[in-house]
């Protein structure tokens, strides 16, 4: 192949491939304050996302390990979640330098459990889900489950946290739940 035609293929197969950390759209997203939880069901015919892991040969279109779309070799699902739990007034004037709370990330109720296998991971966010440093990770369990300690401060008082629910081989369904 010429240079140029070289040149000319890599940009097209560039402009195809997601930027890292950039995300098209989530399929969920909501604000949780301490006690609130949040709950979605997923059902796609079938998706067989073995690119999420990077000792798995990847399957064709060849995209960065550990993407998540809705082609069937890379089906995830996501949800971005603004975990609110900021300081108040008094908290701070009576010395308190800053406060933890739990969230627990679980999916599980799978329609068809011997056949599906969805893997659940966990990432730093902003408001434009932007995928950040892993957070938590969970993928040999039913359910899968990620706890998380978050941290407020006077300073930050919410937490972006971007979701992926891959579908390993999943065929039929899940329920997911946060709980904050």
């Amino acid at each position: 192949m010429r240079p140029r035609r070289l040149l000319v293929a890599l940009a097209l197969l560039t402009a195809l491939v997601p930027a890292a950390g950039a995300l098209a759209e989530t399929d969920h997203t909501t604000t949780l304050v301490p006690g609130d939880s949040f709950e979605w069901n997923e059902s796609a015919p079938a998706g067989l996302n073995i690119n999420y892991f990077p000792w798995v040969p990847p399957a064709e279109p060849v995209m960065p390990i550990a993407s998540c779309s809705k082609n069937p070799h890379y089906y995830c699902d996501t949800v971005l979640v603004n975990f609110t739990n900021p300081m108040t007034a008094e908290e701070i004037a009576s010395g308190m330098t800053f406060k933890r709370e739990t969230a627990q990330i679980v999916v599980g109720e799978f329609v068809e459990e011997n056949v599906s296998d969805f893997d659940l991971r966990a990432f730093e966010s902003d408001a434009e889900g932007t995928k950040g440093i892993m957070l938590g990770e969970s993928g040999s369990g039913m359910p899968e489950t990620i706890t998380l300690s978050l941290r407020s401060t006077p300073e930050k008082g919410e937490h972006w946290v971007l979701i992926e629910v891959a579908y390993w081989s999943g065929i039929g369904g899940y329920t997911g739940t946060v709980t904050f």
